[in-house]
């Protein structure tokens, strides 16, 4: 949990849902909230908390292995699925983000090593927490700055190999190439509908975004 107050970061690490809801409940500054390995307790927390009343498809979303990524507006918040992969050929990690003006929550399985850079840039400056969706906006530029490099180390390979084929190629040459076309055909396949969300998130003008946020996210839409 990061908690912004009086111009300070405040971190709370491992922190358990009745303490957080006392220390939610008795602060008025923005906060991220970051769940690892969701559990029945958090999940009820989501659900029930009055300041998130989380809506339960969202919630149950969030604790699905399968699922295309996907954006959803509801009256007080918004919901965003990404899948993210940690490396070629890993099977992608789902991460979940419930964006208002007031909070980010965000959502995950498995340890995200871009997230954890994003969290050290916050302790260091609380300004980059000035508001949930600066800090979501930063999150989308971290994934990017994963993401980018596989699939250019995909393409980097495969023309690698291709350039290295002075004859006809034999079977195990064809099957690495065939491997690594499919691993990045997976990517993209990943990548193509994540890329529409970021567009419609800059292009639709009812979501709780302050300007600076959408010149961000407009950013990562066209790199």
């Amino acid at each position: 949990l990061f908690l912004i107050e009086q111009n300070n970061v405040i971190q709370y690490a491992d922190i358990a849902v009745s303490q957080l809801q006392e220390t939610l409940e008795s602060s008025e500054g923005l906060f991220w909230l970051d769940v690892e390995q969701m559990t029945d307790e958090d999940a009820a927390f989501l659900l029930e908390f009055k300041e998130f009343r989380a809506h339960p498809l969202s919630v149950k979303a969030c604790r699905e292995a399968a699922g295309r990524p996907y954006l959803a507006e509801f009256p007080e918040q918004v919901f965003m699925i990404f899948h993210i992969q940690e490396e070629i050929g890993a099977t992608p990690t789902r991460l979940g983000l419930f964006l208002t003006p007031d909070y980010l929550i965000t959502v995950h399985s498995t340890p995200l090593g871009f997230l954890q850079e994003v969290k050290d840039r916050i302790q260091q400056d609380y300004l980059l927490m000035r508001s949930p969706g600066f800090a979501m906006a930063l999150i989308l530029q971290a994934m990017t700055d994963h993401l980018e490099p596989l699939t250019d180390q995909l393409d980097a390979d495969i023309a690698a190999i291709e350039s290295d084929l002075s004859q006809l190629a034999n079977q195990h040459d064809i099957q690495i190439i065939v491997e690594k076309k499919h691993q990045l055909a997976n990517l993209l396949q990943i990548l193509s509908p994540q890329c529409e969300m970021v567009h419609d998130m800059w292009t639709q003008g009812n979501l709780p975004l302050q300007p600076e946020t959408i010149i961000q996210i407009r950013d990562v839409y066209h790199r």
